[in-house]
């Protein structure tokens, strides 16, 4: 038994199988659809008196997408940086040389910071 076969339906306050309708109505597709997986392209959001529907994604601008690029090359760079800090803190505390390769990466991801 499906989850809204027990609920009521509000017009006539029976439930689905007393009403001897087994279906969701039309009214009701739009509930539907939300529990169903998204077309490519689509979002999900509300009308103004609060239904659920599937918006249509606008298409970005070139510089839109550039800036969604850059945003996760200085993530990426950022994660870097603070997961090789503590080489530079053992190198500040005991004196242990920062291995080359590592000084290197980490200048490249400081430069790829914008």
């Amino acid at each position: 038994m499906r989850y809204y076969d027990k609920i009521q339906t509000p017009l006539t306050g029976k439930t689905f199988l007393e009403a001897g309708d087994n279906r969701v109505p039309q009214a009701d597709m739009s509930v539907i659809t939300w529990f169903q997986p998204l077309p490519e392209g689509y979002k999900r959001a509300f009308s103004e008196d609060g239904l659920p529907f599937n918006a249509l994604i606008p298409p970005q601008t070139v510089a839109e997408i550039e800036a969604n690029a850059q945003a996760v090359i200085n993530s990426d760079s950022l994660a870097y940086l603070a997961s090789t800090d503590w080489y530079v803190t053992r190198f500040t505390e005991s004196g242990v040389a920062v291995p080359a390769d590592v000084t290197q990466a980490r200048t490249d991801a400081r430069l790829a910071v914008v």
